[in-house]
């Protein structure tokens, strides 16, 4: 795709930008990213796939006297495994309730080698908050979180979309550098938005990224790997994300139930595809 020079011509960044804007998924609460409480953070966790971070830490290039920093950590799904590996792991995220849930978690696992940052990754200092060097930097499923930052506009607090600034910062501090994220999208979503009178917008495709890093002067690597995942084949699971990514009348969520009860495929065995994009260090542009 970058090797087509009309694709080269375009602003991959730009185009990141216009879609995050417009994206559905992006959970939103007075024009930031909208908080997870304690409560939700541990139901997040419950839902997680133990297959996924098994699939992904053996992808890894770690070893034990590694540095590790674990960008949009959420509640230490992948920060959890890593410090009983690797030197020490540096982790990064927004939500207050996520950390919370990762302090706890790493407590009753007597921790000691993890260090938290509660901020935007595009807010985070290097040098004050973050180290100048990791041996690894560990971007899972969390692109939306790597590339916002909050801004004012005309006196009104928003998220600015900026994904090469954040991917800039990544190649910085990382000597080995992973991003994953999604290959497809769950296909309900759609009819349900529709169903409650919202336009659907799904996340970019990672192919976005992978163009964005390639006009920085970045040649990633891309692998993939599947794993199943039951979670988006339950409806009380989709309604749940429903409820929490958007403001739903008390009569729609019925419509809603019937929705997801009359698409829910019962073959479906929740097979997810994952794009692991990875570089080594590189001077971008």
């Amino acid at each position: 795709m970058t090797k087509n020079g009309q694709a080269q011509s375009l602003d991959w960044n730009q185009i990141w930008k216009d879609e995050m804007e417009k994206c559905s998924l992006v959970g939103l609460e007075s024009g930031t990213l909208k908080q997870w409480s304690t409560s939700e953070a541990e139901r997040f966790l419950q839902k997680s796939g133990e297959k996924y971070v098994k699939l992904l830490t053996q992808k890894l290039n770690i070893t034990a006297d590694d540095d590790v920093i674990d960008v949009g950590c959420g509640p230490g799904r992948l920060t959890i495994p890593l410090a009983k590996t690797v030197n020490s792991v540096t982790a990064v995220d927004v939500s207050t309730g996520m950390l919370e849930v990762l302090k706890r978690r790493a407590k009753e696992e007597s921790l000691d080698n993890i260090i938290y940052v509660n901020k935007y990754w595009r807010e985070v200092t290097i040098g004050k908050e973050i180290k100048k060097e990791y041996d690894v930097a560990l971007a899972s499923n969390c692109i939306n979180l790597l590339g916002a930052k909050e801004a004012y506009k005309n006196g009104k607090k928003q998220l600015d979309w900026n994904l090469k600034e954040a991917l800039k910062k990544i190649n910085f501090v990382g000597k080995n550098n992973y991003l994953t994220m999604p290959v497809m999208h769950h296909k309900g979503f759609s009819e349900i938005f529709t169903a409650v009178g919202k336009q659907y917008h799904p996340f970019p495709k990672y192919i976005t990224v992978h163009n964005v890093l390639y006009q920085m002067g970045i040649k990633p690597e891309i692998d993939y790997f599947s794993t199943q995942c039951k979670r988006h084949t339950k409806p009380e699971n989709v309604i749940e994300r429903i409820e929490w990514l958007c403001d739903i009348k008390s009569e729609q969520k019925q419509m809603i139930k019937d929705k997801i009860y009359g698409n829910v495929d019962k073959s479906d065995k929740g097979l997810q595809v994952w794009a692991l994009i990875h570089w080594h260090q590189n001077q971008a542009n």
